[in-house]
């Protein structure tokens, strides 16, 4: 009987280096997790972020997100306001959120991103970036 799982290592998931604007992200690289494994329903990613490594201040019209970290150090902006985190830590991101995070510690954070719906994270012909004041901001394509 075939399986009806997946099961990768972590050096096998694909990787992404975000898709706003590549200088805003200082280096944080992605691991798609949830398209290496074939899921369908949602999104999940994760990161070891370095010293200094950042995911700029952005938002999901429609998306929510939970961001979990899972070791080290962070401090998120969530709608203006600084929150510093430590791991074992969760945080929820309602939809129309602008939020982002940097790693401004001097060791690695293991950050996990876990979003529904997922046609606003894999369909980019349907939705692109647009810059807006401070913050990146999924929006429907024309």
């Amino acid at each position: 009987m075939p399986r009806k799982f997946v099961m990768k290592k972590l050096d096998e998931i694909e990787e992404s280096k975000g898709s706003v604007a590549l200088e805003e992200y200082a280096g944080t690289i992605f691991k798609r997790v949830s398209v290496t494994l074939g899921v369908k329903h949602f999104k999940l990613s994760m990161t070891i972020m370095k010293p200094g490594n950042k995911i700029p201040v952005h938002s999901h019209p429609t998306a929510e997100e939970v961001h979990l970290l899972m070791s080290g150090k962070s401090t998120l902006t969530v709608d203006g306001e600084k929150v510093k985190a430590e791991a074992i830590t969760a945080f929820y991101m309602p939809p129309g959120s602008h939020y982002g995070l940097i790693n401004d510690s001097k060791r690695d954070a293991t950050w996990v991103f876990i979003g529904a719906p997922v046609d606003e994270y894999i369909d980019d012909k349907k939705y692109k970036w647009v810059h807006k004041g401070k913050s990146f901001v999924r929006v429907l394509a024309k």
